[in-house]
């Protein structure tokens, strides 16, 4: 109730939305019997869960800046609105987006030149600009009816990061005409798991549990090696 709104989160309402909500509170009725579980000691509502003045100002204060239109730090993978930043500026904050984005029709090389920058730190032995040891952070949300949900959250170091997404770029390097881009984008890879390759066919939550993977340099989710089977047969 006292939390200002989230904006900016893709699907979720227009007017914002909270992380942070409980949505009852005891009725007349409910004062009756036992406390409902929704109701701890009878308090209600966000006294459930109470923060401090500051740190609510401060959490949605963030947020809605890492979220807001044209922001570099904020990349839509399905449903999913994910953001990036790190304790101290850092190169990754942008690069992470750009590396994963679609690339820009005023610059369609930009994808390729960070990912090679990248290619060149990590076989060099570090990250370019001396950050590998800087603590980075990912998080995703997702609408979840009026309120949202967080999708995931990582902390991690600007190195790791960096060596999961060049383990990602190695893994999926394949043969390709010379002019498809040489490093393939997240979304072209996703989309061409979809039925006629189109992004309204991708499954919901696979685009999020793969770029998930990526980051935090596990194996591919099932459901990507499922969706791409369907499609071989829906299209023979």
């Amino acid at each position: 109730r006292l939390h200002p709104a989230i904006k900016g989160v893709w699907g979720a309402q227009s007017s914002g939305a909270n992380i942070v909500s409980v949505n009852n509170k005891i009725s007349g009725k409910n004062n009756a019997g036992p406390t409902p579980a929704f109701a701890s000691y009878r308090k209600q509502q966000g006294f459930n869960s109470p923060i401090g003045e500051r740190p609510v100002f401060a959490y949605t204060t963030a947020i809605n800046h890492l979220l807001r239109k044209g922001s570099p730090q904020r990349l839509q993978v399905g449903d999913s609105s994910t953001v990036f930043w790190a304790e101290k500026r850092a190169d990754m904050e942008t690069s992470v987006v750009d590396i994963f984005g679609e690339p820009r029709k005023d610059d369609p090389d930009r994808q390729t030149r960070k990912v090679t920058a990248l290619f060149k730190s990590i076989h060099h032995g570090r990250y370019v600009g001396g950050d590998a040891d800087t603590r980075f952070f990912i998080l995703g949300l997702a609408p979840n009816a009026a309120r949202i949900s967080v999708r995931f959250w990582q902390v991690t170091t600007v190195g790791e990061l960096a060596g999961h997404i060049v383990r990602h770029f190695e893994d999926i390097r394949i043969v390709h005409r010379g002019k498809q881009p040489e490093y393939l984008p997240l979304f072209r890879l996703l989309a061409s798991t979809a039925v006629q390759g189109k992004e309204k066919n991708i499954p919901p939550n696979l685009a999020g549990d793969t770029l998930r993977a990526i980051l935090e340099g596990c194996s591919y989710p099932r459901t990507l090696l499922t969706a791409s089977v369907q499609r071989c047969r829906a299209e023979r």
